[in-house]
Order: structure tokens, then C-alpha cells, then sequence
């Protein structure tokens, strides 16, 4: 099977481990017709459905994919995600989406303002030295 999509990835990663649409659902606590319209390209996942499908799907390839093939997959009909990642704001962008954070939520974490937040993502401005190392801070407690 070919994977061109997020929803080929999910349908090829489940039917190689032999599971019909109503088990990984169960298995992953969702509705049998939200893998479906995943599976089907109906749909842009919303971030909770994502999140979950993403572990998934990490769990089971093992390192077999990188994680930017894995992101650009799950991104690909997704308008706010940039296709590049040359400026800040585009890193700052997709590092938030690849956490399933909205603006409010990553703001909140960051203790700025959605607006400023969303000038940096749009690279209208950038954060001053005191910010950029909470961003950074932030980053680096991510990934431990």
C-alpha cells in the first residue's frame, strides 16, 4: 500500500497489525467512524484525535519513519502548517501544532499574549532575548 496521506499512514499502520476499525478505536478510546474519515481523507484530525493517533502510529513504526515525514503527513492538508521551516516564526508555528497546542494554550505556557504570539508565528516581530529564552525553555522541557 502506498502512503501519500496521514489517513494511508493510519490505515496501512492498522491493517498491518491486523485490527479492524472498531478495535483501534477501541483501543484508542475514539469513534470507529473518526478513524474512517481519518482513513478516508474526509477530515482534518482535531488536535485530541491527532495526539492520540500520532502516539499511535510512533509506537508502532519505531523509528522506521522520521519524525519530519511523520509530521509533514499529518500536516499535509493543513493550510496553517508551513510546508517550510526557514523563519522563526514557521519553527515556532509548527513546533506549537506538533504539540497539539493552540495559540491560547501555547501563550498560556509561555505567559505572553495570543496576539504577540501570533505576530511571532506570522513574523511580524520577535520575542525579545528575556522571551526567546523561555521559548527555549520551553523547548528544551519538552523533549525531557
Amino acid at each position: 500500500m502506498e502512503v501519500n496521506t496521514f489517513g494511508d499512514l493510519v490505515k496501512k499502520t492498522r491493517m498491518d497489525l491486523h485490527l479492524e476499525i472498531k478495535q483501534l478505536a477501541a483501543q484508542l478510546g475514539v469513534s470507529g467512524q473518526s478513524i474512517i474519515n481519518i482513513e478516508m481523507n474526509r477530515t482534518q484530525s482535531s488536535p485530541h484525535l491527532l495526539k492520540v493517533l500520532v502516539a499511535f502510529i510512533k509506537g508502532q513504526h519505531n523509528g522506521s519513519m522520521s519524525e519530519e515525514q511523520l509530521w509533514q503527513l499529518c500536516f499535509k492538508n493543513n493550510p496553517l502548517y508551513p510546508k517550510h521551516q526557514n523563519t522563526f516564526g514557521d519553527r515556532l508555528r509548527a513546533d506549537r501544532m506538533q504539540n497539539f497546542l493552540s495559540i491560547k494554550q501555547m501563550s498560556k505556557i509561555l505567559e505572553i499574549d495570543p496576539t504577540t504570539l501570533g505576530r511571532w508565528e506570522n513574523d511580524k516581530s520577535k520575542p525579545h532575548s528575556v522571551l526567546k529564552k523561555r521559548i527555549l525553555k520551553w523547548n528544551r522541557a519538552k523533549l525531557l
